[in-house]
C-alpha cells in the first residue's frame, strides 16, 4: 500500500509539473498580457474619393498622462492611402503629455487609373502599447482616361465657303461646298466623309445620283448640300435650281443592310414638297425619322415629320416657324423657334408642345434625347406691366428644363451625354464630365491637340471655329468638326477654309 501511494504521488508530481512547464511556456511576455495598454483609431469619414482627406485620431487607454507617447502610421497599401503627420508630413504622430488623442492626416491617392472601390487598412503602433487599426474605403471617381486630341484634314475641294452640317457616330461628316471665279460662285455642291474608309463625296460629281436626280426634279437641279445624316449613311439632301426653287430628297445608301461606298449602289426618293417652292428634309434621326420645313403661300414657315422608309404620311407640326433652324432627336421630338422668338419643343407621340420664353431665342442647334436644346439667344427682363426687355448680348445657351447663358458666342451642337460644341474665343467643348459627380470641364480644343500634331500650329492660328460634336467614343470624350480660315497651301496660294476633324485618342 505504502508502495502504491508513494508512486501515485509520484505520477501526480510529474503531472503537475509538466502542467505547470506547459503553462509557463504558454504565458505571454511581460507587457503583453490581457491588461496592457492599447491604441484606438477612427477615421472620418471611413468612405473618402481619390484625391480627398479625412482625418484619423489616435488615443491610448493609459491613465497616466505624464508622458508623451510616439504613434507610427502605416497604410496597408500606400498607393492608394497615406497616413501622415499633418504638420511634419512624416510617418509618426505624437500624443502629448497631459492628451490622450492626436489627430493625423488619411490621404487617398489620385492614380488615375479606372480600378474600382479599394479597402485600406490604417494601423498605428507604438512600444508598451498593443495596435489599432481601422478600415477606409478609396471610391474610384471613374475619372476619364489621359486622352489626345489628332488631327484629320477633311479634302474638301474648292476655293470658296465650306459649311459643315454635322458628324454623326459613325464618323460620316456632312455639309456643302463652293467654288468661286473671281469671288462669283460657279459651281455648289454637297459632300460627305466617310473617315472609317477614307473616303470624299462630292454629290454632284457622282453620274448616278445626277441622272436619278434630274428624273426627279429636271436637267436643272443640282445637289446643293447635305443636311442630315444617321450612322446608317441614310442622307437628307436638297437641290435647287437656277430659279431658287428647292426641293428635298434623301439617299438610301445602303447595301444588304449595310453602308455601300459605292455610289452606284445608292438610291435617290424625293420628300414631299406640300404644293411649296421651298420645301426641304432638315434633318433625320437614327431610326429615318425625317424633319423638314416648308414655305406657306403666306411666306411663313413651317415643319413636317415623314419616314420615308416607313412610308408614313408627313404630318406638318402647324407652327410659324421664325427660321428654318428646327431640330431632331431621336424620339421625334423637334425644338425650334416659334415667330417672335418663343421657343418650343414638341412631341409628337402625344401631341404634347412645351413653350419658352425665358430669352428672345434666335436659333436651336442641336437637340438631344433628354430634351436638351442649345443655340444662341438674347436674354430678357420682363418689367411691371409685362414689357420685355432685351438685355446683354447674343449668346450660346443650354436648356435643359431652364434657360442657361453659355457666355458669347454660339452653341453649335449638344451629344447625348448633354456635351455642348461652343464657338466662343476659340473652339471648345463644354463636357458634362464624369461619375460620380460629373463636374463640368471646358474643354479648349486647341489646348487637347498633341503637342506633336504637325497641323497644330496651324490650327491654332487660323481662327478655328467649331461646327459640330458626336456623341462620346470609348474614350469617354466626343469628336470635333472644326473649320479654319485661310490657310497656305504651302505653294504660295490660299484656301479661304480648310475642315478638320479632330478625333480623342488614348497615346
Amino acid at each position: 500500500m505504502t508502495t502504491r501511494c508513494s508512486l501515485s504521488l509520484v505520477i501526480l508530481t510529474t503531472v503537475f509539473s509538466l502542467t505547470s512547464a506547459t503553462r509557463s511556456l504558454a504565458a505571454p511576455p511581460p507587457g503583453k498580457g490581457k491588461n496592457q495598454l492599447k491604441l484606438s483609431i477612427t477615421v472620418e469619414p471611413s468612405s473618402i474619393a481619390e484625391g480627398e482627406q479625412a482625418v484619423g485620431t489616435v488615443s491610448h487607454d493609459n491613465s497616466d498622462l505624464s508622458s508623451s507617447v510616439v504613434v507610427t502610421l502605416s497604410s496597408s497599401d500606400t498607393g492608394e492611402a497615406t497616413a501622415t503627420n499633418s504638420d511634419t508630413g512624416g510617418a509618426t504622430v505624437t500624443i502629448p503629455a497631459g492628451s490622450a488623442s492626436a489627430t493625423f492626416d488619411v490621404t487617398a491617392i489620385d492614380d488615375s487609373v479606372t480600378d474600382g472601390d479599394q479597402s485600406v487598412t490604417i494601423t498605428v503602433s507604438a512600444d508598451g502599447y498593443q495596435s489599432g487599426s481601422a478600415n477606409l474605403t478609396i471610391t474610384d471617381p471613374a475619372a476619364s482616361p489621359e486622352v489626345e486630341f489628332t488631327i484629320e484634314e477633311i479634302p474638301v475641294p474648292g476655293n470658296g465657303t465650306v459649311w459643315i452640317n454635322g458628324v454623326t457616330n459613325s464618323s460620316f461628316v456632312y455639309g456643302w461646298f463652293t467654288d468661286t471665279v473671281d469671288g462669283v460662285t460657279v459651281y455648289r455642291s454637297g459632300w460627305i466623309y466617310d473617315q472609317f474608309n477614307g473616303s470624299f463625296y462630292d454629290l454632284n460629281q457622282e453620274a448616278s445620283l445626277l441622272s436619278q436626280v434630274e428624273s426627279l426634279f429636271g436637267p436643272d437641279a443640282g445637289l446643293d448640300s447635305v443636311v442630315g445624316m444617321n450612322s446608317r449613311g441614310d442622307m437628307v439632301v436638297y437641290v435647287e435650281d437656277s430659279s431658287g426653287i428647292r426641293k428635298g430628297y434623301v439617299i438610301d445608301t445602303s447595301l444588304d443592310g449595310q453602308f455601300s461606298p459605292d455610289p452606284a449602289d445608292w438610291n435617290v426618293q424625293a420628300l414631299p414638297d406640300f404644293g411649296s417652292d421651298f420645301t426641304y428634309g432638315r434633318r433625320i434621326n437614327e431610326v429615318g425619322d425625317v424633319l423638314g420645313v416648308y414655305k406657306r403661300a403666306d411666306g411663313t414657315s413651317d415643319a413636317y415629320l415623314h419616314n420615308p422608309w416607313l412610308g408614313t404620311p408627313a404630318t406638318a407640326l402647324g407652327v410659324n416657324l421664325e427660321n428654318t433652324d428646327v431640330e431632331l432627336n431621336n424620339l421625334a421630338e423637334v425644338a425650334g423657334i416659334f415667330d417672335g422668338g418663343t421657343a418650343f419643343l414638341f412631341d409628337p407621340t402625344n401631341s404634347d408642345w412645351q413653350w419658352f420664353t425665358d430669352a428672345e431665342y434666335l436659333n436651336i442647334r442641336g437637340l438631344n434625347d433628354d430634351g436638351t436644346f442649345v443655340g444662341d439667344a438674347y436674354t430678357i427682363e420682363t418689367y411691371a406691366g409685362g414689357k420685355k426687355q432685351r438685355r446683354g448680348n447674343r449668346a450660346a445657351f443650354r436648356h435643359a428644363g431652364s434657360f442657361e447663358p453659355l457666355g458669347a458666342g454660339l452653341a453649335k451642337g449638344v451629344n447625348t451625354s448633354g456635351d455642348v460644341a461652343l464657338d466662343i474665343s476659340e473652339p471648345t467643348i463644354l463636357h458634362t464630365g464624369f461619375a460620380p459627380d460629373f463636374a463640368e470641364q471646358t474643354l479648349t480644343l486647341a489646348d487637347l491637340i498633341t503637342a506633336d500634331d504637325p497641323l497644330k500650329s496651324t490650327f491654332v492660328s487660323h481662327s478655328p471655329e467649331v461646327f459640330a460634336i458626336n456623341d462620346r467614343d470609348a474614350t469617354g470624350y466626343s469628336q470635333a468638326v472644326v473649320r479654319l480660315y485661310d490657310v497656305s497651301d504651302g505653294n504660295g496660294a490660299t484656301r479661304s477654309n480648310v475642315v478638320v476633324i479632330l478625333t480623342p485618342v488614348v497615346p
